[in-house]
């Protein structure tokens, strides 16, 4: 056994299982099949060589805040954004744009309310996809490219707008998430934040976020996907986490057919990862229930802690 230390800021993306994911071999279930619950689902080859692909640094970047006086154009932006990345130094392999809660959205979405920060406004009255336009980008460089979303949170709920801070309860009063109006019962109180939190026990939670990633996945042509539990792990009711990690187990569970179903519509990997907390307790203790996710290979990256954090991991060789 070695230790490695992955420290501050470093996003440390595994291969959830690799020892099980790189023995294992098989077809991908054809479109519209249902994996029985315990059942581990089967990889392709190719989609196992893209898990296993070389990635020295993934970066998970923050794209969101736009100001049109510093930004006038895309291509400012895009000079802004990629500058490290086009550094000649630089080791990364992967960057995994994140583009907020996915309440509030930069890309045209069939039902989703865009941002109403201007600089994003204006591009979508354009027409202009920015979303798209940093997928294309990062890959012309060569680089794997995910789509990462953060499954809870509000704190871009509605966008920041310039001038005007981000107090949230006047922004919610002027700009609410329509959702979120229509179904108070759907939200876990939070005093310190009045948008509230979605509540994963809910059956149309989960309905909603599935349909999120589902219109991301066939829209786009992102390498994966992921979902990121640690940048605000509120799922369920106070202490009531655990006892519902079932039903945030059956929401992989279809996501992980969704995509491998899009995976076999465009003939190349798609990959799902999850962004947990950094240790087993802190997942059970939010519900995430990641040893059944491995087990039955609904993930194909696990990523640990979020934000500044000092990760130890024991690995077998």
């Amino acid at each position: 056994m070695f230790r490695r230390r992955f420290l501050k800021g470093t996003l440390a993306g595994l291969a959830a299982g690799s020892g099980r994911l790189t023995r294992t071999r098989g077809q991908n279930p054809p479109p519209g099949s249902q994996a029985a619950a315990g059942d581990a689902i089967q990889l392709s080859p190719s989609h196992l060589a893209a898990v296993n692909r070389r990635r020295r640094v993934a970066k998970n970047f923050d794209v969101l805040l736009v100001d049109p006086d510093r930004y006038p154009s895309v291509d400012a932006l895009l000079e802004h954004r990629f500058a490290f990345i086009d550094d000649s130094g630089s080791c990364i392999d992967s960057v995994w744009w994140n583009w907020g809660e996915g309440n509030v959205v930069p890309y045209p979405s069939e039902f989703l309310p865009r941002y109403n920060q201007p600089g994003f406004q204006r591009w979508l009255r354009e027409g202009v996809d920015i979303v798209r336009i940093f997928q294309d980008e990062t890959r012309k460089r060569g680089l794997e490219v995910f789509f990462s979303h953060r499954m809870n949170g509000s704190d871009n709920d509605p966008q920041y707008i310039p001038g005007r801070g981000t107090i949230m309860d006047d922004m919610s009063r002027q700009n609410p998430i329509p959702l979120k109006q229509q179904h108070p019962d759907w939200l876990l109180p939070a005093p310190w934040n009045p948008n509230g939190y979605w509540n994963y026990a809910v059956q149309g939670v989960r309905d909603y976020v599935f349909r999120k990633m589902k219109e991301v996945a066939e829209a786009y042509e992102f390498d994966g996907i992921e979902l990121d539990f640690a940048r605000m792990s509120i799922l369920f009711p106070e202490g009531r986490a655990w006892e519902n990690r079932s039903h945030l187990t059956e929401l992989i569970r279809r996501l992980r057919l969704m995509t491998l179903q899009v995976e076999r519509r465009r003939g190349r990997p798609f990959l799902l990862a999850a962004r947990v907390p950094e240790n087993l307790m802190g997942c059970h203790f939010d519900g995430l229930d990641v040893e059944t996710w491995i087990r039955e290979q609904l993930l194909d990256l696990v990523v640990l802690g979020a934000c500044a954090a000092e990760i130890d991991l024991l690995r077998k060789r």
